[in-house]
């Protein structure tokens, strides 16, 4: 349980059961995994993080060295490949591998090298939604639904054949940040579920369906620019999706950067004959009122560059400001 030291290395008990998982993650959900991992006594031979990002709002790497000396677990190193990873297999005597929230490719050759197997995790309900950023993508694009996927590493992008993987429903004002935890608390409850099986060698393969598969581009910083000709709908996707802990959407307010934090779609909003995309028209119940390209979208928490964050009343007053100019 919580606490537990776990000797360096890993060890192969006389009933043959695995003693020595290698971890490879980053980012808050590997963190979070890690964790989980530790505090229910799994016996990890090592673990491998992933150096962050300087933007990145959480900073996963220190939080996993720590869990990792608290509990006794080697910590490898950050963003190993190839022959690192493999001297890490060999010299802790891992045979089974975990990963999430990676961003390195794990050659096959790799992690076949655990002989008991090696699985990963990915937030969408496989074979859609492979690649990159895939809650981030699914908010963006309206989803209802989503769900994670544990799935066995193999040649191709998120392409091993499936353990298992759960459905979540997206809110229509939920953003990808606090979809990310739930979606996290779901992965972990599959994991708990399939891990046992895993160690064993006998955890379910179901083969994806290659037919179906559809795939994300990674997103950089310049996609979070928002165009006022969108559609409301699509503006409110974007700022859900962007929104804490990732980068934000963006637009300029007097020609300077402004960073959009959270919005809403009024119940009924009016209709305009005369319409700037990108223009201020008033504000209510603590929002800004701003015209899209098909009416209204409210803005309610918004930041200046480099200054804090603020209510989008207390920024926004002039109806005569276009966002986006």
């Amino acid at each position: 349980g919580a606490g537990k030291r776990h000797r360096p290395g890993g060890r192969r008990r006389g009933d043959g059961a695995v003693s020595g998982i290698l971890f490879v993650g980053g980012g808050p959900v590997g963190a979070r995994v890690l964790r989980h991992l530790l505090q229910a006594g799994h016996p990890l031979a090592a673990v491998v993080g992933m150096r962050d990002h300087p933007h990145e709002a959480f900073q996963a790497e220190p939080v996993m060295r720590q869990a990792c000396d608290a509990h006794g677990v080697p910590y490898a190193g950050a963003d190993l490949g190839g022959e690192a990873l493999a001297e890490v297999i060999r010299r802790q005597g891992a045979d089974f591998l975990l990963t999430t929230g990676y961003r390195r490719l794990i050659p096959a050759d790799v992690y076949a090298l655990c002989g008991r197997g090696a699985v990963g995790s990915h937030f969408s309900l496989l074979p859609a939604y492979r690649g990159f950023a895939p809650l981030n993508w699914a908010v963006l694009n309206d989803e209802p639904r989503t769900g994670v996927s544990l799935f066995h590493l193999a040649a191709g992008m998120d392409a091993g054949d499936l353990v298992d993987q759960a459905g979540l429903a997206i809110g229509p004002d939920e953003t990808a940040g606090e979809l990310m935890e739930r979606a996290t608390a779901l992965f972990l409850e599959v994991l708990d579920l399939r891990l046992p099986a895993l160690l064993r060698g006998d955890a379910p393969r179901t083969p994806q369906d290659e037919s179906r598969a559809t795939y994300t581009c990674a997103r950089v910083p310049e996609d979070g620019r928002i165009d006022w000709s969108w559609p409301a709908r699509r503006i409110h996707a974007l700022v859900r999706a962007l929104a804490h802990p990732f980068p934000g959407a963006f637009t300029l307010h007097r020609g300077r950067p402004l960073q959009v934090w959270r919005t809403r779609l009024p119940a009924v909003p009016r209709t305009y004959v005369g319409l700037v995309p990108g223009r201020v028209v008033g504000t209510v119940d603590g929002a800004v009122q701003v015209l899209a390209g098909d009416g209204i979208i409210e803005l309610l928490r918004v930041q200046p560059h480099e200054h804090p964050e603020t209510d989008a009343p207390l920024l926004l007053r002039s109806v005569r400001d276009t966002l986006g100019r």
